[in-house]
């Protein structure tokens, strides 16, 4: 996918000093996962960022991304890497990549300079000092683990999937260190197939553990609930509810003062403490696929798939209003965000300078591809595809429903030959032309 920057006019006050990374998973066993950024000071969505597919990739299955102290290490499952950023304001410079060859890393906290990772091939926890990039030690465990998070000394981990078998596992583990190794203290007992762990602190200083679980029925359908671990100090109360069998469950959990925000079966929920939901009506149901959630202030970034092939979606949507404020086409399969904050005095949300082509993909294309190309709200406009004398073959009216990148897939007319093509976008009497190739 080529490199692609929104260029934005100023309109309103956005983010304060912080810049969202987003990475894309990839297709399993294909080096495509990709990186972008959805930078201070504008809102607009860059990438992908460093590695290009084919020519550069980044690995194979984007798992997740963990910020801490201005390094961004982005875990790379299928291609047992951990690939490390350091990060400025609106820019991220690529260090290094550490091994983890064989392990299969999932997920990782991190706590000084010492990354803990979870690993589904060990399986077990790989805890790696980041001053030297060595295994220090591993904790061999009986399931493969997923979630992971350090709290006020104590290691919590989420046991997904029994360790010889696909089979759902059930437990939270809790680990603490007696001076020498850490130990288990505590095993919870949980709805099958936990995943990622999300730390809530609420708003009088206690916290507590959310995640989601999901696993098949006998007729393959998944079944899915809702978790909550208050931690206490004497271990944690654990409690959860079960939603039945789902559609669109992503594992993320977002937080909105002291209540969970959760998307399933095209809507999005709000749950308190004892569990009971409320749905939000406000944000229209959805078809497409969410795969990812992040809050940032009134704002809440979703990551969207209609086909697990790119290009995916990312969509800005208001919190207060429940208004989609901004939509941006990525890679395929937006699975992670994570937030790097640091001082300003003012951020913008920016608007499309101009209506204009950005890509295709792909491109050589031999029968259909996905062009993508950036408007006005409320702006109507005419796509051409013309051969290189200037003839037409195909003319199609598109609209900007929003601010921002919009998609359209072509389809090339079976009896035309091989060769180069241009694509056109009118408004008026102004266009923008792009050369595309197409290959019988």
């Amino acid at each position: 996918m080529k490199r692609m920057v929104l260029m934005m006019l100023l309109v309103t006050i956005l983010w304060g000093g912080t810049d969202h990374y987003i990475l894309c998973e990839g297709n399993f066993m294909t080096p495509n996962a990709s990186l972008w950024r959805l930078s201070e000071g504008s809102a607009a969505i860059e990438g992908p960022l460093h590695w290009s597919y084919p020519q550069n990739p980044l690995g194979d299955t984007g798992q997740s991304l963990t910020i801490h102290e201005d390094k961004l290490y982005i875990i790379v499952n299928n291609s047992h890497t951990i690939e490390v950023m350091q990060l400025s304001p609106g820019t991220s410079i690529y260090e290094r990549s550490i091994s983890l060859a064989g392990k299969g890393p999932r997920f990782m906290t991190i706590e000084n300079n010492l990354a803990y990772i979870t690993c589904w091939l060990v399986p077990g926890i790989v805890i790696l000092d980041l001053n030297t990039d060595s295994i220090l030690e591993s904790i061999t465990l009986d399931g493969k683990p997923e979630g992971i998070k350090l709290i006020d000394g104590r290691l919590y981990v989420s046991i997904v999937e029994k360790a010889s078998s696909w089979d759902k596992d059930n437990r939270l583990l809790v680990f603490e260190n007696d001076g020498e190794s850490w130990v288990l203290s505590q095993t919870v007992t949980t709805q099958p197939g936990p995943s990622e762990l999300f730390l809530q602190t609420l708003s009088d200083g206690e916290k507590a553990l959310w995640f989601i679980n999901t696993w098949f029925d006998e007729s393959w359908n998944t079944n899915a609930g809702v978790n909550r671990f208050e931690i206490t100090a004497n271990g944690g109360e654990y409690s959860s509810v079960n939603l039945g069998i789902v559609t669109q469950l992503p594992p993320d959990i977002v937080f909105c003062e002291d209540k969970a925000l959760i998307s399933y079966n095209g809507n999005f929920h709000y749950y308190d403490a004892q569990l009971q939901a409320n749905l939000i009506s406000g944000i229209s149901k959805y078809s497409s696929i969410v795969y990812s959630m992040a809050r940032v202030g009134h704002q809440l970034l979703v990551g969207y798939t209609d086909d697990y092939q790119a290009p995916d979606s990312l969509a800005v949507w208001n919190l207060d209003s429940f208004e989609n404020e901004a939509q941006f086409a990525v890679g395929a399969i937006p699975g992670s965000i994570a937030s790097y904050s640091y001082p300003t005095n003012v951020s913008k949300l920016l608007r499309p300078a101009k209506f204009q082509l950005i890509s295709n993909y792909p491109n050589p294309f031999n029968s259909s591809t996905m062009i993508m190309w950036n408007g006005i709200a409320g702006e109507e406009y005419k796509l051409r595809m013309v051969n290189l004398l200037g003839q037409e073959l195909s003319s199609t009216k598109v609209y900007a429903t929003y601010d921002g990148v919009h998609r359209h897939l072509f389809q090339m007319n079976e009896n035309s030959v091989s060769g180069l093509y241009m694509v056109q976008l009118i408004s008026g009497k102004q266009q923008d032309s792009m050369p595309v190739i197409f290959l019988k």
